[in-house]
């Protein structure tokens, strides 16, 4: 009698198990349909999104006919200037370096890095600013003491001007262009 009560246990629990596997297909499929059925509505429902990236611009020019750097970006942006005055005839610059001096408007700050002087644009240029004309000079360049008459004939006083921009975020591109000045308005 023992054997019977026996094989009943098994019969029991075997009609357990593929209650148990029966019970958790059913669920299976049940969150397989809910989840279609809402991919599905949300596909038909939701409307097509274009993702447009625009690059930022930071372009800037010198204009030598007015001592004005021109800022032509799209993004907020610091801007800077170097200066360099030599002699030159044509397309040959003497080695001769003469002193000269510039008298810069208020807005920009001087700060030396190395042998060069770096002007700093005082301000944040945005793109949508009026006038985007920087005003650099005040007055012409001119030549003080030593080495102010050309060193040759047919020399003449020249100065080259070589404006950057950057844009203002992120930070770490300042530090990593060596950008020494950050206007705080």
């Amino acid at each position: 009698m023992g054997d019977a009560k026996m094989k009943d246990n098994i019969k029991t629990i075997k009609i357990g198990n593929r209650r148990v596997t029966l019970l958790a297909a059913s669920l299976i499929l049940a969150l397989c349909l809910a989840i279609g059925g809402t991919v599905a509505y949300l596909l038909t429902r939701s409307a097509m999104v274009t993702n447009t990236f625009v690059p930022g611009n930071v372009d800037v020019e010198f204009d030598n006919s007015t001592g004005e750097v021109i800022f032509k970006g799209n993004v907020d942006a610091y801007v800077r200037v170097t200066v360099t005055g030599n002699w030159a005839k044509d397309d040959h610059v003497h080695p001769h370096t003469p002193d000269w001096s510039m008298t810069m408007t208020e807005d920009w700050e001087p700060k030396t890095q190395g042998d060069i002087t770096v002007f700093y644009y005082k301000h944040t240029v945005h793109p949508g600013d009026p006038f985007p004309r920087l005003k650099l000079f005040t007055v012409e360049p001119h030549l003080e003491g030593q080495g102010q008459t050309p060193p040759q004939a047919g020399y003449v006083f020249t100065y080259e001007v070589g404006a950057q921009s950057i844009q203002t975020e992120p930070q770490q591109a300042l530090t990593d262009a060596n950008w020494a000045y950050v206007p705080q308005d």
